[in-house]
């Protein structure tokens, strides 16, 4: 589909990568009115979104992301203190020349 039947059909992200002038002809109406309505589309999503907000009450991440993200760095950090333990031994063990 090109951009111009996208736009017809209602696709209004086709704005984003396309250019509107090689599909919109300034002296059709019915090009400039759909070309109207997608770029209307598009500013719509955008003010109405959390984007505009500025400070997001109330927004964070969720408890069990974040206990996910600890129980991992616990994880992490005792696979580390385990292979220090490890190394030890086996230099220790290790007869010596």
């Amino acid at each position: 589909m090109d951009s111009r039947q996208m736009a017809y059909a209602g696709g209004d992200l086709n704005l984003v990568a396309y250019n509107p002038q090689e599909w919109c002809d300034e002296s059709s109406t019915a090009d400039l009115i759909v070309l109207r309505q997608c770029a209307k589309n598009v500013l719509y999503t955008v003010v109405n979104s959390n984007a505009m907000n500025g400070d997001i009450i109330g927004y964070g991440m969720p408890i069990w992301f974040m206990s996910l993200i600890i129980v991992d760095c616990v994880v992490v950090a005792g696979i580390a203190v385990w292979g220090f333990f490890v190394i030890r031994n086996f230099l220790r063990k290790r007869p010596r020349k």
